[in-house]
């Protein structure tokens, strides 16, 4: 087991705030230091512009973790937090930064890979609310409100925009293991699509697929935390390979 404490540095979805990772901060082992990331626009950064590509976003969250001065520290995002999180650590990269123990990408296809071709952050208020309620991570409640809606729908769309709009650049692989988390029932993030994230890194690669969809880390928080509890004290050096949490067996 390590024997210092590692920063665990989390990135938001679309439409959310750092907000979403307040629960975890039970969850977490003594020798784990979560710090949610908080993107402009939202949470305590109201006032600040959105971002307006995922690289400036990324610049931005290098310099969080630059100044946060942790001396070992993991990735953790989810969705455009995925893409985010990995963007992220190429910059620190080429700013010099020693790798990160490792980078957790949940619920995002490999950026090498296309997105369906849907305009959501230019879709009639109507349609993003649909959306919302398909991805399962917003409660009824809050879509039937108007003053939550008039908030949250302007985050999403800016976030939305960031996401179909990105570009990935070929560079290196990055020098940390990386670990892809997925639901097994959400179809945006099928075994091939997650399993893609391999050739990203020199190091090893694991996949691991929950119970749930889109927004399983709400629905399996426990076991998804005790997963990365046992791979952050003790596991980050070996874990490889690919595995249903749910039976224990390989992905097919």
């Amino acid at each position: 087991m390590l024997s210092r404490t590692i920063t665990l540095f989390c990135l938001p979805c679309a439409g959310a705030s750092s907000a979403m990772y307040q629960p975890w901060r039970a969850l977490v082992d003594a020798g784990v230091e979560l710090v949610p990331l908080e993107y402009p626009g939202r949470g305590v950064r109201f006032n600040h512009p959105f971002a307006t590509t995922v690289d400036e976003l990324a610049e931005e969250m290098a310099r969080q973790v630059r100044a946060h001065g942790a001396a070992h520290y993991a990735l953790f995002g989810h969705s455009l937090g995925a893409l985010v999180a990995f963007e992220t650590e190429r910059r620190l990269r080429a700013q010099g930064r020693p790798p990160a123990r490792a980078l957790f990408v949940s619920a995002r296809r490999a950026p090498d890979l296309p997105v369906p071709p849907r305009r959501l952050h230019k879709a009639p208020d109507g349609e993003l609310i649909e959306f919302l309620r398909e991805q399962g991570g917003t409660p009824e409640t809050a879509l039937q409100m108007p003053e939550i809606l008039e908030l949250l729908l302007p985050v999403l769309r800016a976030d939305l925009h960031l996401y179909e709009d990105y570009h990935f650049r070929e560079e290196s692989p990055l020098e940390c293991p990386i670990h892809a988390l997925a639901g097994r029932e959400d179809s945006g993030t099928p075994a091939e699509a997650m399993r893609a994230w391999r050739p990203h890194t020199r190091d090893n690669f694991s996949l691991t697929f929950f119970d749930g969809g889109h927004f399983y880390l709400q629905q399996q928080q426990s076991a998804l935390l005790a997963y990365l509890n046992s791979l952050l004290t003790e596991g980050w050096q070996t874990a490889e390979g690919e595995t249903d949490r749910a039976t224990g067996a390989p992905c097919t």
